[in-house]
């Protein structure tokens, strides 16, 4: 009896074996792995106390398999601790993403966890931002269908992810999109979208205040037009009212516009947006601080690459800003009977954000949160060299936006050149200046970066605020790069301040040390 069993477990398990292989043939599997570790001191002289447990480590692994028609994967994620800057209630580790998804041209479906956006993201948009500590994804399942060419609908169902988990609120959202244009026309000129969604989260309330709602809704309008080099793009969204601990239990519906106009011609090209939000921060359990964010409202702001443009990054301000940004790029033709001006490309961005004024939907109050103007001129000289001058004028209303009295006006200057040294050979280098006008200091920049490509870069920079004693930030480090692996090694003083990308931010305090970082997609 005991053999037979035994037999027919072998040949179950044979049988299963030659399944699995077949199957895992013809598929394809792909994933990657990231993992950021740094080795914390104390360092007296900015002010850095090293945690008790000095190292923080944030790890990575996602596994993805794809058959035909069929897909599934997990994600593994480990913060053993967090780093610093990061929610200590991100803590351990855990397979926290799993699904299993089918596509085909009429119908997709997913359950498990999976990422989606509506529109322009105004009224839903789930995604994962490593460097923010941001993962909204939704656990449940989704659908999308084209029922004819032209025509999307989405609708999702779940609940969303908070830090190694999931929330108590309850996500429902259902998506159209229809293309008039190919609907009506073979071949049109122009590209007319319109679109629609909802969303609602429900949450439980066990409170005596008989005013809390324990469903919230939410809709947006929006319609793309193209035709020629000119393209806009408007979305509006509405909430009812929404008592959270953000808002401060306010009763007041909440609301959102964006509008964006594009143009694009021979040599230049020009955006105009322009934003207004009022208590428009919606998340899925009402006394959530930093997580389950349904909505992005991006922050429209350049988003600079120097780093003393960036010690006062905006963010968006959602409960009330009106404001907008104008983009505009121009590059001289070749052609050009200047001389000096050939292989010369101009960058011009603005970007204003006021409180809005009462209730008179688009005026502007007194209170002026952020400015930013800004001009680049990159000047290729030859293949061997080119350099970009970058002047930017900025004004923060810290008191307004991050608490205290202050406001913040600096002009900064920065000087950034390219040199091929040799076949391969790259260096870079970057000057920086920060001209204080009101309430900061005085501070320098200097970096150089030598690239031997495409595997070796090196470099070293030093960041010096000029107060009473000059403070130094300087870091120094290597990458190596392969493929689709990289390896980096660094060691450096970092300052304390926020750290923004797209308009969300996150705060990070002093910290000084060793980092090392491995990252690799297969």
């Amino acid at each position: 009896m005991i053999l037979k069993r035994l037999a027919l477990i072998v040949f179950i398990g044979s049988l299963a074996f030659k399944l699995d292989a077949q199957i895992f043939d013809k598929g394809t599997f792909s994933g990657s792995f990231e993992t950021n570790n740094n080795l914390y001191r104390t360092d007296s002289v900015i002010n850095a106390n090293a945690p008790d447990d000095k190292f923080g480590s944030n790890t990575y692994f996602k596994f993805d398999y794809k058959l035909g028609k069929f897909s599934a994967g997990i994600q593994y994620e480990a913060y053993m601790p967090p780093l610093v800057g990061y929610s200590q209630f991100l803590k351990g580790n855990k397979i926290i993403g799993r699904y299993a998804s089918y596509e085909d041209s009429l119908l997709t479906f997913t359950v498990g966890t999976f990422y989606e956006q509506f529109g322009n993201g105004l009224i839903l948009r789930s995604y994962e931002e490593r460097a923010l500590g941001i993962n909204n994804s939704i656990d449940g399942f989704s659908v999308k269908l084209h029922p004819i060419k032209s025509a999307t609908i989405k609708a999702i169902w779940g609940k969303q992810r908070k830090y190694l988990d999931y929330g108590e609120g309850t996500l429902r959202g259902i998506d159209a999109e229809l293309n008039l244009s190919t609907l009506l026309w073979k071949e049109p000129s122009v590209n007319i979208i319109f679109g629609g969604s909802w969303v609602s989260k429900y949450q439980e309330y066990t409170g005596t205040n008989n005013q809390i709602p324990t469903t919230v809704d939410a809709y947006a309008a929006r319609l793309m037009l193209e035709y020629g080099s000119y393209s806009l793009n408007a979305e509006y969204m509405t909430k009812d009212k929404d008592p959270m601990q953000l808002n401060l239990f306010s009763m007041d519906k909440g609301n959102a516009l964006l509008l964006q106009q594009s143009i694009v011609g021979r040599g230049l090209g020009a955006t105009l947006s322009l934003r207004r939000v009022e208590n428009a921060d919606f998340r899925s359990e009402r006394q959530a601080i930093e997580a389950s964010f349904i909505n992005y409202v991006p922050a429209l702001t350049k988003q600079h690459k120097y780093a003393l443009a960036n010690l006062h990054p905006y963010s968006t301000q959602m409960m009330g800003e009106i404001g907008g940004q104008l983009d505009i790029f121009y590059s001289v033709p070749r052609k050009t009977n200047i001389t000096w001006a050939k292989g010369v490309k101009i960058n011009l961005n603005v970007s204003s954000y006021w409180k809005p004024k009462g209730n008179e939907y688009l005026s502007i109050s007194d209170t002026l949160f952020f400015r930013d103007v800004g001009i680049e001129i990159e000047k290729k000289f030859s293949y061997k060299f080119k350099t970009a001058l970058s002047f930017i004028n900025q004004y923060y209303n810290k008191g307004a936006i991050t608490g205290g009295a202050s406001e913040v006006i600096t002009n900064i200057a920065v000087l950034e050149s390219y040199l091929k040294l040799r076949k391969n050979i790259w260096l870079k280098l970057e000057l920086s200046e920060l001209f204080p006008v009101q309430n900061e200091n005085n501070w320098s920049l200097a970096l150089a970066e030598v690239s031997f490509a495409p595997k070796w870069t090196i470099f070293a920079s030093d960041m010096i605020d000029h107060a009473e004693q000059n403070i130094h930030y300087y870091n120094f480090g290597f990458s190596y790069t392969k493929n689709a692996s990289r390896i980096g090694i660094s060691w450096g003083r970092n300052r304390e301040g926020l750290q923004c990308i797209g308009g969300l931010c996150r705060f990070v305090p002093a910290y000084s040390g060793f980092t090392f970082s491995i990252s690799t997609v297969f």
